[in-house]
């Protein structure tokens, strides 16, 4: 997880999830520990990256994680 070329070092981070690769069209949520735990996710396929964020503003995403709801 990279933070932007400018503006320090990351102060926060923020989880997004789409219904295909790239998209954060089904969450885009400010994560602010180590850890992260959603519950009552219906069945799919998700795919998941992290974005750094500096006072410039979001870094590059993470690559995508595949996850499978069964």
């Amino acid at each position: 997880m990279e933070p932007p070329g400018t503006g320090g070092p990351a102060s926060s981070c923020v989880l997004e999830a789409g219904s295909a690769p790239g998209l954060a069209n089904l969450a885009n949520t400010p994560v602010t520990s180590p850890g992260f735990v959603a519950g009552g996710i219906p069945s799919g396929v998700y795919y998941v990256r992290v974005r750094a964020i500096n006072a410039a503003g979001p870094g590059a995403a993470t690559p995508d994680v595949t996850v499978v709801v069964p």
